[in-house]
């Protein structure tokens, strides 16, 4: 017994060196464990996001043109609206900004139905202010007209909600995917502002939460402005670059805002901070608008509209009686400090955008800096295109 015990134990010990020496010199394990891995490697590949792709197809200029909000003036002799989509056809921007006065719903939605048969895959997506009382471009037949944003805090929540989703309805309907409201700016005594803005924190959060919730609802992204807060401002930003001295109430409401509310717009405006921002503007002003990247990263980040006197100076030296900086220069000051669109008013026509982004496309091929920020900004773009067309 112990003999055949033997040989049986030799007898597996035999086949085990064979079945070594095979993995060995073979390695039929590892050849497998390398074809799932090789495998995995190609599903990785094939896996690619595709909005990296179309980043990697878009030329520098189809770049520049998707952060600029391009201004569109409806229900006017000149441009005409036909000459304004044979543009945007052929240019492409990101966005466009709705100009006009007592625009019908129909005016609007004959345009916006027209830029969605465009082809591209980047199609703008339709901005307009909508702050209610003076600030409201939308008004005309098949409009409400919306009450003035200090009326709307007095309001009792259940009243402006049924106004709110009315408003955003008929805009959706429209075809506006963006408004750029509602203030949150906390006014103080002699604001310029006067009823635009609330004069409660608490009442601006909670009447903020109803818009913003109302309007989302029909698929219409709100931007929140003016940050970092010029409640306290009493000269009119349109004209001259001012300095505000901010207290907490001005930023805690956009922070209660955004916690609510992660994916929302901002706007940021021409403002310098003291003790902040070196008598530069907040809207130029990387180290006002750091905090969006590390605490609120999804935010999509709108400048006010950069032909604004208060963009052009510095308060620091003597700036304020230099030649202002170029639009091209405020333009890629603001997308290099963190904004993420690009906004003009209706002063600025189809020819001037051109000459800026010429000279944007120019400055991204030679500047590494606003070339990485760019890349970074229309990924970002993409992104919240890629949310809309689900919509």
């Amino acid at each position: 017994m112990k003999h055949r015990s033997t040989k049986i134990l030799i007898l597996l010990l035999l086949i085990g060196v064979i079945l070594s020496g095979y993995n060995y010199f073979q390695r039929p394990f590892l050849q497998r464990f390398l074809q799932s891995e090789q495998t995995t490697e190609i599903k990785r590949e094939v896996e690619v996001d595709p909005r990296q792709l179309i980043l990697e197809n878009l030329s520098t200029k189809e770049k520049i043109m998707q952060t600029i909000a391009l201004p569109v003036i409806l229900g006017e002799a000149t441009p005409s609206a036909d000459a304004q989509l044979a543009w945007i056809e052929t240019n492409n921007p990101g966005f466009i900004t709705i100009f006009g006065n007592n625009l019908t719903a129909t005016e609007v939605a004959s345009f916006t139905s027209q830029l969605s048969k465009l082809e591209s895959q980047q199609r703008p997506l339709v901005a307009v202010d909508h702050e209610g009382g003076a600030v409201q471009r939308l008004r005309g037949q098949g409009f409400i007209t919306l009450s003035s944003w200090r009326q709307s805090c007095q309001m009792d929540s259940d009243s402006r909600i049924k106004i709110f989703s009315q408003s955003a309805s008929e805009l959706n309907q429209a075809g506006v995917q963006i408004v750029f409201a509602p203030v949150v700016d906390v006014a103080r005594a002699n604001s310029f502002l006067g009823n635009r803005a609330c004069t409660d924190a608490e009442e601006i959060v909670a009447t903020t939460k109803d818009y913003v919730t109302s309007f989302a609802q029909y698929g219409i992204l709100s931007v929140i402005k003016h940050f970092p807060g010029i409640g306290s401002l009493t000269s009119d930003p349109h004209n001259q670059l001012d300095s505000v001295s901010l207290e907490s109430s001005d930023t805690s409401v956009f922070n209660q805002v955004l916690k609510t509310f992660p994916n929302l717009g901002v706007m940021t405006t021409h403002v310098a901070v003291e003790n902040k921002t070196s008598g530069l503007p907040c809207s130029l002003s990387a180290l006002c608008l750091n905090s969006f990247s590390s605490n609120f990263p999804q935010v999509l980040i709108f400048t006010d509209a950069l032909e604004m006197a208060s963009a052009g100076f510095s308060l620091e030296g003597n700036s304020e009686i230099e030649s202002p900086k170029s639009l091209s220069q405020r333009a890629q000051e603001a997308l290099i400090a963190g904004n993420d669109v690009l906004v003009f008013g209706e002063t600025i026509d189809m020819e001037k955008m051109m000459i800026l982004v010429d000279e944007l496309v120019d400055r991204y091929e030679n500047e590494e800096s606003l070339r990485d920020r760019v890349d970074e900004v229309v990924f970002k773009i993409l992104t919240l295109k890629t949310s809309a067309e689900k919509l």
